[in-house]
């Protein structure tokens, strides 16, 4: 069979499959169907009956009798349909029938469901493949969960084309067989109808293509299909959307008119009908756009204006300065501070995890010169004087524009009515605030130091490039940025905060606080509403009554940062605050439910943090960081930690906790296929641009703007917008908020268009490979991605792809054979690309003297129905202007002085054309050959497991693929086409060559993935400032006194110690604070290492050796009189204190032990319903036979047998678990389970 022969039959079974599903489903329908309308006839008649006796008087009317019926009839319809489908045939046909019915493939009616699933249980294990009719059986209302076996065939095999394990079960040489499964298992290379698809897909999702209305009655800007936009006249609107006299009277009766006409959101109409509408959105009464949830009832919509959620409008109120904001705010975030410099500005946010907005006087504005903000430039005297009017806008303190608004808010803001709020607006006032404007222009400290000079240098060279530290740029920059630190620096390794470095340049020249803080701070718990209203009165200007007593819902997050004016988006400080408590009341919100989960563990940690030894063990490593003791200290830390960090979002606990999910990854999938990283630029974002020009021309509801109308082109912005980049870049950096809705965008994009493989949190249950449609990289089995800022803050992904049917383990299978390789060849080209054809090579010469390059978003894709070829030349040459790479001094990888790229740049050539190639080492020469006849024979050569065969025959040296690449391109990255041109960024798309290089490849993402070298250091060093801490600033809860207290209180100060030690990019708080996390994936599972089971284990072998003469007692013991993970020395489970009390175990040793039980207590209290009681470590049952096997982590309960016989011959079983920790390929479903099945 051609392949061509063999991809049409393929295609054909899967219409087959397809069609007869539909045809049952369309039966299911009619019968339900049919039901219910007995059931309505039923009913009628009922409540005819009924209607009559509730007329002539009667007492008929029984709800309760007409539910019981009505749950009669659909009993029968549920009873019928399974005896409907027990005795039904199963048409349901997969792609790979090629066997026939098989052992439960009777399909004349005699057959139950359940017998055929037992028939299938008990051959599923001794199977070479699997029927389309035995699949169907296993995914009909997941009857792979009946029985241990199913799951596990289900598991494995329909993670992706089962017929692509290539190493598994093959015992036959050098078959026809092997070469015609193969064919038919791969995908055919992506083409045109899945450049089609694609590309129609991400045409439907385009933002782009729309138009940008923005809601007048909730605020919030409407972008893509998802907006529900909806146009009606405003006399066609409901009631609801106007107020009443009484409503009016509650809501705005304390204002004047005056005020209700410039600053409340309502629409006043001549007539007196007032609405709760935004009239700066309501341009023509004919068409007033809304979203659809506030179309046709505003009350529905949960933040709209008539559900209190009117913010007040700023009409003419002049913007304010950052410190002039904070003069005016009832009260403040503590620790802001901003430092300037002559070639950048940034405003920096630092919110301490023990603070948050602190009450501070009473009389505003506030004006103590003692209590000034500090400003810094660096560079000469002569220098500041000439430019420091161009930095003035960041400090001053206008007096008529601060009393404008200060008369504003005494009447508008409900804090400064509660609270009694005066306001100094007498002529001395605004004298004082005059002379602190110029206090503290007078007082910039202005040093020409060396140090100074270096760090600021590093830092703006690395964000903006060489020509700001040359001072070639004509702009001044101003970047928005966040730091978020701990109370007390634990130490100079954790982080790199700039700010610190300058002012311990500088010194401590005089003495400077930045804002005057209240005896007690705003409890976040139950006042945060009227805390962030007080803090930011500007951005509420009607005070915080609609805001939250406790921590700010993601919806509520969503709607403020999507509202039209940009104001909540532009505030650093609000973002800041914001994405502060969210991390800090997880890792609240953890600790508290480890109190019932870990128990134990905290008693023991808040009795060892009181000891000395603890207290000397961490002072110890914190001054030799460096040493084995304190790197084992750190290790045993960090999991312990791990138990309250790991639901932090983004911090470098949730990074760490990808690794057993990384793991999973590969123990179903096996090697990843891919390794694509992408990196949208915001700062071409049509969307992003289309709306600050809607708010910078307060043209929002326009419809004679140009930047609403859909099907927007790039052509139609201004053209110095178009022509330059920093521009572009800087007007990015305003608006965090669009910038990761963007990214947001672009992430959907790239799963459900390109990949065709959705996130595990937009689908309700997993898909095996039949359900997956084919995208840019063929069939998806599933995908791995973590999310993190670049330097300069921008996100980016990075992320593993697993093929369904090719996987780096088919392409070394397929090297053995020529019509294999030209097949693979094929498809690898059709995947990635690493060349430039020669007419974009032609193209690309001709305009080397004219006119710049175009960049990706200057590009408008053609349809590619219309011409292949010419879509394809178009992607071209938009990632010329990604994918070439040029040398500079951001692409050294590892430290300076290193002359690496980290792009690997410029690649290696092959002429030739794609093709495996074998890789030798001679003389300390690598070089790459074609594979020779004694190199197919033993790539083609299986193995027996039957006669004890694990693996194949032993190549020395990897085998990997090349693709061609000429000389021309060796500079150029490679990519995917498709994937570049949809999303228009850089994008990097690496293939896993074989299975040599995915091996490689696996170990390195998962340490690049987790970053757990570089966010996690130092762990000793920050627990002993976080114990400092605790036992300066008690707790002062009711058991503030108690071990399980202190230890809670300790480990949460220290999780956000690390939190509080890193810059975080504006753009990844709002993210963060969308809902995200750092890591998305495809799956939902994760993989759980048996700690305590290898411990016991290891008892096992040690009484072995050590105690040959005394047998009696090993086989007798029952685990349950053992001392579990930890040990004589350190009985967690008893409550000894012998560890505290000064015993002679190492304290790592006694941290490392209580890290173990830890974890092994995190799966604990698992009530199972096969014995009924409490097991320690998490237990997992086999049905073999008719018993049961029910292992646990830490002791082995057997409901039939010796509990010590059966750790003997689960021995074998737990070696081959450990091997496929880390596979060189999958195992046979045989191999281990038939060891289970031996223990009966």
């Amino acid at each position: 069979m051609t392949k061509r022969a063999a991809s049409e039959a393929f295609c054909g079974e899967e219409g087959q499959y397809l069609a007869s599903d539909n045809v049952l489903q369309e039966q299911k329908r009619q019968r339900k169907a049919q039901y219910m309308r007995e059931y309505r006839a039923a009913r009628k008649i009922a409540g005819g009956s009924r209607i009559g006796a509730v007329h002539n008087g009667g007492e008929e009317h029984d709800v309760k009798r007409r539910r019981e019926r009505q749950a009669g009839y659909m009993r029968n319809y549920r009873a019928k349909q399974k005896r409907g489908v027990d005795t039904e045939g199963t048409g349901n046909v997969g792609p790979t029938d090629r066997s026939g019915a098989g052992p439960c493939g009777q399909a004349n009616g005699d057959i139950s469901i359940n017998d055929r699933l037992q028939a299938l249980a008990e051959s599923i294990l001794h199977k070479h493949d699997i029927s389309g009719e035995e699949l169907s059986l296993m995914m009909k209302g997941q009857n792979f969960t009946s029985d241990p076996r199913l799951a596990l065939a289900y598991y494995y095999c329909c993670a992706g084309q089962p017929d692509a394990f290539v190493f598994n079960d093959e015992h036959v040489r050098d078959d026809e067989l092997v070469r015609e499964r193969l064919l038919n298992a791969m995908d055919a290379p992506p083409g045109l109808p899945e450049y089609e698809r694609c590309q129609a897909s991400s045409a439907a999702s385009d933002p782009a293509n729309f138009s940008i209305f923005a809601c007048a009655s909730c605020c919030e800007f409407l972008l893509g299909p998802e907006s529900g936009h909806v146009c009606l006249p405003l006399s066609l609107l409901s009631q609801s959307f106007q107020i009443s006299s009484e409503e009016f009277a509650k809501r705005y009766g304390h204002l004047s008119m005056g005020t209700v006409r410039k600053h409340a959101q309502i629409l006043l109409q001549p007539d007196g009908r007032n609405y709760y509408l935004n009239p700066e959105l309501v341009r023509d009464t004919e068409r007033v756009h809304l979203c659809s949830k506030c179309a046709y009832n505003p009350r529905k919509s949960k933040f709209s204006i008539a559900n209190g959620h009117g913010y007040g409008r700023y009409d003419s109120l002049p913007d304010l300065s950052p410190i002039a904001k904070n003069c005016i705010s009832p009260a403040r975030c503590f620790g802001l501070e901003f430092s300037v410099s002559g070639k950048h500005c940034s405003g920096h946010a630092i919110c301490f995890p023990s603070g948050g907005p602190q009450a501070c006087a009473k009389v505003l504005p506030s004006t103590d010169i003692e209590r000034k903000p500090r400003v810094t430039f660096i560079g000469p005297s002569e220098e500041w004087r000439a430019k420091k009017h161009l930095f003035r806008g960041l400090y001053e303190l206008p007096s008529k524009s601060v009393f404008l608004w200060l008369n504003v808010l005494k009447e508008t803001h409900s804090f400064f009515r509660d609270e009694g709020i005066q306001i100094d607006d007498s002529t001395a006032g605004a004298e004082r605030l005059a002379s602190l404007q110029d206090s503290i222009e007078n007082g910039v400290i202005v040093s020409d130091a060396a140090a100074l000079h270096a760090v600021d240098n590093a830092v703006n060279s690395e964000r903006y490039g060489s020509d700001i530290v040359t001072g070639e740029s004509p702009e001044v920059v101003i970047q928005q940025s966040a730091v978020l630190q701990p109370a007390m620096r634990h130490s100079d390794k954790v982080g790199s905060v700039i700010i610190d470095a300058m002012i311990d340049a500088v010194g401590t020249q005089e003495e400077v606080a930045v804002v005057r803080r209240g005896s007690e701070p705003i409890v976040e718990w139950d006042e945060n509403g009227s805390m962030i209203a007080g803090a930011f009165p500007t951005l509420f200007m009607m005070g915080g009554d609609m805001l939250p007593s406790g921590s700010f819902p993601q919806d509520l997050v969503q709607h403020l940062m999507r509202y039209y004016d940009g104001r909540f988006e532009s505030n650093v400080s609000l973002i800041a605050t914001l994405f502060n408590q969210l991390q800090r009341h997880a890792a609240i919100r953890k600790t508290a439910r480890a109190v019932t989960t870990h128990a134990k563990t905290l008693q023991k940690l808040g009795k060892l943090a009181n000891s000395d030894e603890f207290k000397e063990s961490l002072l110890t490593a914190a001054r030799d960081p460096d040493s084995p003791t304190a790197k084992r200290l750190n290790a045993g830390l960090l999991r312990l930690l791990s138990v309250v960090g790991g639901t932090v979002p983004f911090s470098p606990f949730e990074r760490a906790a990808t690794r057993p999910k990384l793991a999973a990854m590969r123990f179903r999938f096996g090697l990843p296929q891919f390794w694509v990283t992408v990196a949208p630029p915001e700062q071409d974002d049509t969307t992003l641009h289309r709306v600050m020009l809607l708010r910078k021309l307060n043209a929002w509801n326009d419809d004679n703007c140009v930047y609403t109308r859909e099907h927007f082109q790039w052509e139609l912005f201004p053209q110095n917008l178009k022509e330059s980049p920093r521009q572009r870049l800087s007007i990015s950096t305003r608006c965090p908020a669009l910038a990761a809705l963007m990214f947001e965008r672009q992430v959907k994009l790239l799963q459900k268009s390109i990949l065709r493989c959705p996130a595990s949190q937009d689908v309700r249950k997993s898909r095996n490979y039949t359900e997956r449609e084919a995208g840019a990289y063929g069939r998806v089995a599933g995908f791995n991605a973590v999310v993190e800022p670049q330097v300069d803050g921008r996100l980016h992904l990075h992320m593993t792809v697993y093929g369904s049917s090719f996987t780096p383990e088919i392409l070394t299978r397929g090297a053995f054979c020529q019509e294999l390789r030209e097949y693979i060849a094929k498809w690898i080209n059709a995947v990635s690309t690493n060349h430039l054809s020669p007419s974009t090579r032609a193209w690309l010469a001709e305009r080397e003297c004219m006119e710049p390059l175009p960049r990706a978003c200057e590009v408008t894709l053609p349809p590619v129905s219309t011409n292949f070829a010419a879509f394809q030349d178009t992607i071209e040459a938009s990632v010329v202007a990604t994918n070439i790479h040029n040398h500079s001094r951001t692409c050294i990888k590892g430290k300076r002085g290193k002359t690496q790229c980290r792009l690997c740049r410029p690649a290696g050539i092959h002429n030739l054309p794609t093709q495996p190639l074998h890789i030798s080492k001679s003389d300390g020469v690598l070089t790459g050959k074609s594979l020779n006849p004694e190199l197919e024979v033993k790539l083609d050569a299986g193995y027996d497991p039957e006669q004890g065969e694990f693996l194949r025959p032993h190549i020395p040296g990897p085998m990997v693929w090349e693709q061609f690449r000429p000389e021309s391109d060796e500079m150029f990255i490679e990519t995917n086409l498709l994937l570049s041109g949809l999303t228009a960024s850089h994008c990097n798309s690496s293939i896993m060559n074989g299975e040599d290089a995915g091996d490689m490849v696996d170990e390195y993402q998962q340490n690049y993935m987790t970053k757990e070298g570089a966010g996690l250091k130092n762990a000793a060093a920050v627990m002993l400032t976080a114990l400092e801490d605790v036992l300066k600033y008690p707790s002062v809860a009711l058991n503030s006194g108690t071990p399980i207290r202190q230890a809670q209180y300790l480990a949460t100060r220290t999780v956000n110690a690390f939190g509080g030690a890193h810059e975080w990019p504006l753009s990844l708080m709002v993210y963060a604070l969308l809902g995200h996390k750092s890591y998305i994936s495809s799956e939902a599972f994760w993989y759980i290492f048996p700690h305590g089971f290898m411990d016991e284990l290891r008892k096992m072998e040690m009484n072995e050796v050590n105690d040959d003469h005394d047998t009696s007692d090993s086989e007798s013991g029952s685990l349950e009189d053992d001392e579990g993970p930890i040990g004589d020395d350190f009985d967690v489970d008893s409550g000894s204190d012998s560890a505290d009390e000064g015993g002679n175990i190492p304290m790592t040793q006694v941290i490392e032990e209580l890290a173990s039980f830890a974890h092994s207590d995190d799966l604990s209290e698992l009530r199972t319903g096969l014995s009924g009681q409490y097991t320690s470590g998490g237990a997992r049952a086999y049905k073999v036979e008719g018993r049961t096997i029910f292992i646990t982590q830490v002791d082995l309960t057997n409901s039939v047998g010796n509990t010590s016989w059966i750790i003997r011959r689960v021995n074998l079983l737990v070696s081959l678990t450990s091997y496929r920790v880390k596979p060189r390929r999958k195992l046979h479903l045989n191999e281990g389970i038939n060891d289970v099945k031996g223990l009966s």
